[in-house]
């Protein structure tokens, strides 16, 4: 039985020496060590006896960040934990939500933080190292070199890049453009949330007792190992133009098969109808789901054309369908400018011919400007192509549209702040008012001149409300007025009318203040989700909404009391949780 081999200071100092040579070639931003960066690297180890994971991010490759990092590997030594790291660097001050209204984990790659790569990444398993050496001479004879590493269960091969590739499809179009010509790939390694197995680690996969390998009288760590080095850096482009130089080969490409949308009451059907197609057998895995592309957004609520659209569009309706669902998604559906365009580089890919993720972007950026307060242009002929869509369940007449920066800035805004916020856009709905003086808020919001006077002040500073200042020798009051511009790419919720007017002023079950703040932030978490319920704890909502844990559960247990929301505790590995569900 060979485990996991424990190092001693030395022979850790070694290891972390290696891994900072080998980030330093794949990101050379982090050898930059005296600038500011956005962007940062995530190294991430996955432990195989319970799956679970930490993360370590790297920002520069100073002293600092190696003692920290060094103390990140020796907290793992010696244990069964596989070590990656990310191919895309990460946004890591981007705060992004789940569907089920969780927060992303801060630090951890994902397919909406990720920024930009250096590297292509390529991913052999179980080839011999004859057929391995028959690729790289391959590459070599095009002039492609590249790092190669031995995986323990097989080989990965790294391209470095001149330049930083901002576009989120560049490995699907890699990988897909190998598997073209013929190499032996491996076909998940598409999406910028990819990470890569770490030289001078271990490979402990055999310690997993999910996997058919695990055998627990036969546990053993196999060691990762850089084979290869190269400093030689291409651009993108050269790197695409040279393998699309190569012959295509007659190989079996993986088959993409969407299921998602097979309209049957029998599940059976659909499972032997797949089964029964002349489909290989090693490509049933590679079956694609359309939801798992569009995982930012909840692809079952959207009207079946929609669907239909983001399926596949065919050429002499790709312009058409693009000038209507930027505003589709922007004005229903409230997508920030940042996720419309990722939703639509997806579409682009899935096109007939695809379109390039340049041109989506620059499309969309210019199509979102416009600011069409409308669905966009929808004609018999897109009828006829993708179906009927039934407008009307979309109009905003009982709607209020709240900006998600408010949401944002919960941690720090007042309650008082949130309510009179809530009430000018309320009072704005219902009867038109466009400016409001101190004394009209007070009316309005039933408290005192002096307390919206203090509270006022912060809508002001973040740009929420505009004061016009009044004349003081004229007696002139100063008036405050709805700022309604706001930065496209934060996106909006919408709540009713009706919901917003019951929870300020329904004498029999209006809510206080404290709880219109919570439950207004419920509405906005549980947006992404399609039953209306959040998973978070009482920490989590807290520190969102600037309250004590302690406050959050005497919180939802009155908007449970007043029939605003279901609360339900239930256990996960012996731990409770409150899950929520909005009743409005």
């Amino acid at each position: 039985m060979k485990d996991v081999p424990v190092f001693n200071n030395a022979q850790i100092e070694l290891q972390v020496k290696k891994h900072i040579e080998f980030l330093s070639l794949v990101h050379p931003f982090l050898t930059d060590i005296l600038s500011y960066h956005k962007e940062c690297v995530e190294v991430r180890a996955i432990s195989r006896k319970n799956n679970s994971a930490r993360s370590f991010n790297f920002w520069r490759l100073d002293k600092t960040g190696i003692e920290k990092y060094t103390r990140f590997i020796k907290s793992i030594n010696g244990k069964p934990y596989c070590v990656y790291y990310s191919l895309y660097t990460i946004d890591y001050n981007k705060r992004l939500i789940k569907s089920d209204g969780t927060p992303y984990s801060k630090g951890r790659i994902n397919n909406r933080n990720a920024l930009y790569t250096t590297t292509l990444g390529m991913d052999f398993d179980d080839i011999s190292e004859d057929e391995h050496n028959e690729y790289l001479e391959i590459l070599k004879s095009i002039g492609i070199d590249t790092i190669v590493i031995n995986t323990g269960n097989g080989y990965q091969d790294l391209i470095l890049l001149e330049d930083k590739v901002h576009d989120l499809n560049a490995l699907k179009k890699f990988t897909n453009l190998l598997q073209t010509k013929g190499f032996k790939v491996d076909g998940s390694i598409i999406d910028p949330a990819r990470v890569m197995r770490m030289p001078a680690t271990f490979n402990c996969k055999n310690f997993d007792k999910t996997r058919s390998s695990y055998d627990p009288n036969k546990e053993w760590a196999i060691p990762a190992k850089l084979l290869k080095k190269t400093d030689k850096r291409l651009k993108y482009s050269e790197v695409m133009s040279a393998l699309n130089k190569l012959p295509d080969k007659n190989t079996i490409s993986p088959i993409q098969i969407d299921v998602s949308n097979l309209k049957t009451s029998d599940n059976n059907f659909i499972n032997q109808d797949v089964a029964s197609m002349d489909v290989p057998q090693e490509s049933v895995y590679t079956i694609s789901n359309v939801r798992d592309q569009y995982n930012m957004i909840d692809f079952d609520a959207l009207p079946e054309a929609v669907r239909n659209m983001l399926i596949e569009t065919k050429d002499g309706f790709r312009n058409s369908v693009l000038l209507f669902l930027v505003p589709f998604f922007k004005n229903k559906i409230g997508l920030s400018l940042d996720v419309l365009t990722d939703v639509l580089c997806i579409w682009g890919s899935r096109c007939n011919p695809p379109l390039s993720p340049d041109f989506i972007k620059s499309e969309v950026r210019r199509i979102y400007k416009y600011n069409y307060q409308g669905f966009g242009k929808y004609t018999g002929e897109m009828a006829g192509e993708f179906g009927n869509i039934d407008f009307g369940q979309y109009k905003r007449e009982n709607k209020i549209i709240i900006q998600n920066r408010l949401f944002d800035l919960y941690s720090i805004l007042s309650d008082t702040s949130v309510v009179i916020y809530l009430s000018m856009l309320l009072d704005q709905k219902l009867n038109d008012r466009e400016v409001w003086t101190k004394k009209d808020l007070s009316q309005l919001t039933r408290m005192s001149e002096r307390s919206i006077e203090r509270n006022v002040k912060s809508l002001v500073l973040y740009k929420f409300v505009n004061k016009v200042n009044g004349n003081k020798r004229l007696g002139e009051e100063h008036i405050y007025q709805l700022n309604k511009f706001f930065k496209a790419k934060d996106g909006f919720t919408e709540l009713g009318t009706a919901l917003i007017d019951n929870i300020l002023y329904n004498e029999r079950n209006k809510l206080n203040k404290g709880e219109i703040k919570l439950y207004t932030y419920l509405c906005y978490v549980v947006g992404w989700s399609p039953e209306g319920e959040c998973f978070m704890s009482r920490e989590t909502i807290g520190k969102a909404i600037g309250k004590k844990e302690s406050s959050i559960s005497g919180l939802t247990s009155s908007l449970q009391k007043k029939k605003y929301i279901k609360k339900y505790l239930h256990y996960k590995n012996n731990v409770p949780h409150c899950s929520y569900i909005l009743n409005y």
